[in-house]
Formats: C-alpha cells, sequence, structure tokens
C-alpha cells in the first residue's frame, strides 16, 4: 500500500511538468515568424537581438522537428550578423558570439542532418571565428571547416536548391577565402584562391561579397590579375548609392560589403 501512495504522489507530482513542457507548435510558429520580422530589421541591432529573444521562446515551444530547424537556422544567421557588427578587439566577446552561431547550426544539423543550411551555417561562422582568433591560431579547424563545406556541397537546402548554391554559392566563396588567407604552408593557393571565387562571382554576382573576394583575390596575383581586381571592384562600387539595387533581401550585408570594397579600392587600386 505505500509503494502504492508513494507511485501516485510521484505520479501527480510529474503532471504538471509534463503540461508545462508540452510541444506547442502555433506558438512557436508564431514566434518564428514575428522573430523573421525583426530580423528583415536587422539594419537596427535592437531588432536583431529582439529577434533572438523570441527564437528562444519559440525554441521552448517546438515539437516538430522541420520548424525547429528553421529556428535553429535563423538563430545561427542571427548570431552571425551580431557578430558581424561587434568589435574585435577585444577578440574573446566576439568570437563567443560566432561560437553561439556555429554551435546552434550544429543543432540545426542535428535536428535535420539531410539538409544543407545547417552545415553551410556552421563553416562560415567557424570561418569568421577563425578569422579573429587568427589564421594559424585556428589552423587546428580547417579540416573541420572543410568537412562542413563539403557536406552543405553534397546536400540539397531545406528550399531543395543544390547546396553549392546556398547564399550566393556560399560554399565555393568560404573556399576561395581560405585559400586566399592561409599561407602556402598551411594550404593556401592564390591558384584556387581565384578559382573559387570567380565561380561565385560568375554565378551569383548580384552578392556584393563575391565581387569583393574575388577581387581581392585577384589582387594578391599579378599586374595583369591586380588590373581585373580592380575592374570587379570599379563595377561593384558603381551599387555604391543604390545598395539595394544589387539584392534587395541583405541590403544591410550589401552596405558593409560595399564599404569593404571601397576600403580595398582605395588601398589597392
Amino acid at each position: 500500500m505505500r509503494s502504492l501512495v508513494t507511485f501516485a504522489l510521484l505520479a501527480a507530482m510529474a503532471a504538471p511538468a509534463l503540461t508545462v513542457h508540452a510541444a506547442d507548435d502555433t506558438l512557436a510558429r508564431a514566434k518564428y515568424q514575428a522573430a523573421l520580422d525583426l530580423y528583415a530589421q536587422r539594419a537596427d541591432l535592437n531588432k536583431n537581438l529582439q529577434a533572438q529573444g523570441l527564437v528562444e521562446e519559440g525554441l521552448a515551444a517546438v515539437g516538430d522537428s522541420q520548424l525547429k530547424f528553421q529556428l535553429l537556422i535563423l538563430k545561427a544567421r542571427s548570431k552571425y550578423w551580431q557578430g558581424m557588427n561587434m568589435p574585435t578587439t577585444p577578440k574573446e566577446p566576439t568570437m563567443a558570439v560566432f561560437e553561439a552561431a556555429y554551435n546552434a547550426a550544429k543543432d540545426a544539423y542535428t535536428t535535420l542532418p539531410t539538409a544543407a543550411d545547417g552545415y553551410y551555417f556552421y563553416a562560415i561562422s567557424l570561418g569568421r571565428w577563425a578569422l579573429i582568433k587568427g589564421k594559424l591560431a585556428s589552423l587546428s579547424r580547417k579540416g573541420e571547416l572543410m568537412d562542413h563545406l563539403n557536406k552543405a556541397i553534397a546536400r540539397t537546402t531545406l528550399n531543395g536548391d543544390a547546396g553549392e548554391s546556398i547564399d550566393g554559392y556560399g560554399p565555393d566563396r568560404t573556399y576561395g577565402k581560405m585559400y586566399k588567407e592561409l599561407p602556402g604552408f598551411a594550404g593556401g593557393d592564390h591558384t584556387l584562391a581565384v578559382r573559387y571565387t570567380k565561380k561565385c562571382y560568375d554565378n551569383a554576382p548580384e552578392l556584393a561579397l563575391n565581387s569583393v573576394y574575388y577581387a581581392e583575390a585577384l589582387i594578391d596575383g599579378n599586374a595583369t590579375e591586380k588590373k581585373l581586381g580592380c575592374s570587379v571592384l570599379e563595377d561593384l562600387l558603381k551599387y555604391e548609392a543604390t545598395p539595394e539595387a544589387l539584392n534587395p533581401d541583405r541590403i544591410p550585408e550589401t552596405k558593409q560589403e560595399l564599404k569593404e570594397g571601397r576600403d580595398l579600392y582605395n588601398d589597392e587600386c
């Protein structure tokens, strides 16, 4: 009898916890949509932070795996944008944000391992983390970066697009940047840097960073390549007054990339 009473008490204590943690995908979907709306206003960094808060509320309620994946990808992208707008000195706070971004992306591909998106956003967040930490200091993670890029390329996105094409041929852009930044003894390769960045530039010229990275790789080469790199930048900088004409879905990023292109042009051309 005592054991039955004990069991009944334990069951009664457990019941409220089950109620509190019950999934509510309707609520989670509403939080996701509201977070998307705020993320669309990410040029205001406070809106981006508010989006992160709504994502966390959505994750606390979600049960559906695909919706969870979408929430986690949005979390990774929002953290990535936050990191892109933080100072690199001191390093540690910004590195921590990019680490949060790639951890969110890892949770995403763990949730839905057949989609390219999580692997890609893991790779670019790790890449930014490595640039801040230092190329040689983070060299041990080069294989990890390449592995995630390859997994993204081998899959399709949640929307059904080729993994290689995600984010304006982002895997190729990331490979090109990696080969450009690394010293030769660590795998840096000018020819590969130009090849990869040209591919993303040719396939997605509307993404400003493709022009910047392609020009950057070319400028590291001979006089003919440098001249071509400056020409690529000149074409890009025609959009300085109208960044929305390049890609209306990523105006905040385009503005940053146009500034990066202008700085490179002023320094090298």
